[in-house]
């Protein structure tokens, strides 16, 4: 069977747990790379860091430095070098053929925005040259250099960002994303029992459903996706059970998600074509308090704000229920 040239993947949370956890996640790491291999001659793995590290960074920097943010920036590119650093050395020891973007020559370029910088350039050259005599190349995801050669940072789930980026500038039409759970989910999984998979999912509904609370991709990287008509897998760790964001007109989307704003209001949304007045007594019969209700003139998204907190796991159940969304045996 032949196989196609180049594939981006983004390994996250799924594989990059906590370093006592190496071992086990060091195997996993190892199957996916197999399995890719097995259709891709040559792989881009762009790393997140451990899980918890940039927290940990996090702390330590405000602690010690909590006014410079050009150093902040520093501080927190240090997770994603070091996991980086770690897999590739694992990787070697496997006898793998792998390559790394280094610190000193790392070809993403970006603006000056500190910790919230975008992306102007990626060197494709020095990308392609890394690869010339490897099969594997790994980019520290959720960094870049601005034209003085300071470390910033793309912002939280930055990691995203590159690699739909890295994908985009070498052209492929198709990137993969690993993550916490298998696929994209119609609720939290872990609040909602019932949480169907969406198998497919247009670039739009997956934008408004991330920008609305879903912790699925940074929403940037899904609109420099659909901007480059580069087609998005969302999987945990098997290549046969995975969520698509693609092109698709004229598909309802449901789904219930839910965020915290900066007032610390908890605010729901629920997509899907929705009777706002028969919902609202539906909330009302179960004595959920609720304020600032609003729906777009689609009808496609009804979003509200609830006053009981301790609630939360009711409410998205119940609301999920309403949309007649039944889980997948």
């Amino acid at each position: 069977m032949k196989k196609n040239n180049l594939a981006v993947l983004k390994l996250g949370g799924s594989v990059l747990e906590d370093l006592a956890s190496f071992d086990k996640n060091a195997t996993k790491i190892l199957e996916i790379i197999y399995n890719f291999q097995k259709k891709y001659e040559k792989l881009i793995l762009v790393l997140s860091a451990f899980k918890g590290e940039t927290q940990k960074l996090q702390i330590i920097n405000e602690k010690l430095f909590p006014n410079n943010i050009e150093y902040k920036d520093y501080v927190l590119s240090r997770g994603e070098l070091f996991s980086t650093n770690i897999i590739f050395r694992y990787l070697k020891q496997k006898n793998l053929n792998v390559e790394i973007c280094n610190e000193n020559d790392f070809p993403i370029l970006t603006d000056d925005n500190f910790s919230k910088a975008k992306i102007i350039k990626i060197n494709t050259r020095k990308i392609k040259n890394l690869l010339t005599n490897s099969n594997i190349l790994l980019v520290p995801g959720f960094i870049g250099k601005n034209k003085k050669s300071k470390i910033t940072t793309l912002g939280l789930n930055g990691s995203d960002i590159t690699a739909v980026s890295i994908a985009s500038h070498m052209k492929i039409k198709e990137c993969f994303l690993l993550k916490d759970v298998n696929g994209i989910f119609s609720a939290d999984p872990f609040k909602v029992k019932n949480a169907k998979t969406i198998k497919e999912i247009s670039y739009d509904d997956a934008y408004s459903y991330c920008l609305l609370g879903a912790k699925i991709l940074h929403p940037l990287a899904i609109k420099l996706a659909k901007k480059n008509q580069i087609t998005l897998h969302i999987l945990k760790n098997n290549l046969n059970k995975k969520s698509t964001i693609k092109k698709i007109d004229g598909r309802t989307f449901k789904a219930v998600t839910y965020l915290k704003n900066q007032k610390n209001e908890i605010i729901l949304s629920v997509f899907g074509k929705v009777n706002k007045e028969k919902f609202l007594s539906l909330l009302q019969k179960e004595k959920i308090d609720f304020l600032k209700v609003k729906q777009l003139k689609t009808k496609r998204i009804l979003y509200f704000s609830l006053l009981e907190k301790e609630k939360l796991n009711f409410v998205l159940n119940l609301a999920h229920d309403y949309l007649n969304l039944k889980k997948e045996n």
